[in-house]
């Protein structure tokens, strides 16, 4: 009686089973359904990645912002130019309290270090902080030059043969103009050159270039943060036969896509903001008053003095 229907159960389990044919048509739909998928979700989580960029560098415009008003009006200085590791502006907001956490200064798109950081940070014998051996410079975001140094207050012929000017008229005039901050492959910016995208040269043609990272987003895409705390997307156009205006005049480019040129025409233009102020002298880290820029807001100070009490993550030294 048994043996009759374990037979039956035995043949329909073996017409139930898949055959090899039917397994690889499966297994290429589902190949099919994946290629189909993939780009899209890949897309997705790099639009995500652009957004939670643009509000790391929204939350640093409000934290520079804030230092700004606190201190006459100057913005912290890009870094302290020391090494192995390199202190920064972000590390700066940090330890002045009006950024709450270093997390913020991370794009979620950045290698950490991306190859144009690493490449200018060997040339350097820079050491990114964490642990690691690699080369490169700590953090996501670059700070716009002139306004770090407090470079309205630079002179003309600011050294023996230079024609260049170091007036920076108006530097608070056209906040919604005039770029503060970007995604960058280093703690300054002083240009929005991407030579480097064609030749592959961190310092094609100069060290101070390819300081903005344009290969981090999608199209060549870079967030820009004005001094208006409001951040906008720039598409360096790789296929024009002169992406930006690179007329080779101080280290800002007139015709850019943002008002970064201290030296360009202003019909409102009224004289420097502190006309009777020499320039900065950088050595100065005593904070005796004899430099009018606020030595809380240079890395260097700290480091010199190692009282870096709240950016605890920077293990190289």
């Amino acid at each position: 009686m048994c043996r009759p229907r374990l037979t039956a159960w035995r043949t329909r389990r073996a017409g139930a089973a898949f055959t090899l044919a039917e397994l690889l048509v499966v297994m290429g739909i589902i190949t099919l359904l994946l290629s189909i998928t993939a780009p899209t979700i890949q897309v997705a989580r790099r639009q995500a990645q652009q957004a939670k960029c643009a509000s790391n560098l929204k939350q640093l415009g409000f934290a520079l912002e804030n230092l700004r008003q606190n201190y006459d009006g100057f913005y912290p200085l890009w870094d302290d130019n020391s090494g192995p590791t390199r202190y920064t502006w972000i590390d700066i907001l940090v330890q002045t309290r009006v950024l709450g956490s270093h997390e913020a200064g991370y794009c979620p798109a950045d290698l950490k270090p991306e190859r144009n950081n690493e490449a200018r940070a060997q040339f350097f014998g820079l050491i990114y902080p964490g642990g690691g051996m690699a080369p490169g410079v700590d953090y996501s975001y670059g700070i716009n030059v002139p306004l770090s140094a407090g470079g309205w207050k630079w002179q003309p012929r600011f050294s023996p043969g230079d024609p260049m000017r170091r007036e920076f008229h108006n530097y608070d005039r056209y906040p919604s103009e005039m770029l503060l901050a970007a995604d960058a492959c280093w703690t300054s910016i002083y240009n929005m050159s991407g030579d480097y995208l064609v030749s592959g040269i961190w310092n094609d043609p100069t060290q101070f270039d390819n300081t903005i990272s344009w290969s981090r987003h999608p199209r060549h895409r870079a967030n820009i943060l004005t001094q208006d705390c409001h951040v906008d997307t720039v598409e360096y156009q790789l296929r024009e036969p002169e992406p930006v205006n690179t007329l080779k005049h101080f280290v800002w480019y007139p015709g850019e896509s943002k008002n970064v040129n201290p030296d360009y025409e202003d019909p409102y233009d009224e004289g420097n903001a502190y006309p009777n102020v020499p320039p900065i002298d950088w050595s100065d880290t005593s904070n005796d008053g004899s430099s009018i820029f606020p030595q809380d807001l240079n890395p260097r100070f700290y480091t010199t003095r190692q009282t870096w009490t709240h950016i605890h993550h920077k293990t190289v030294r």
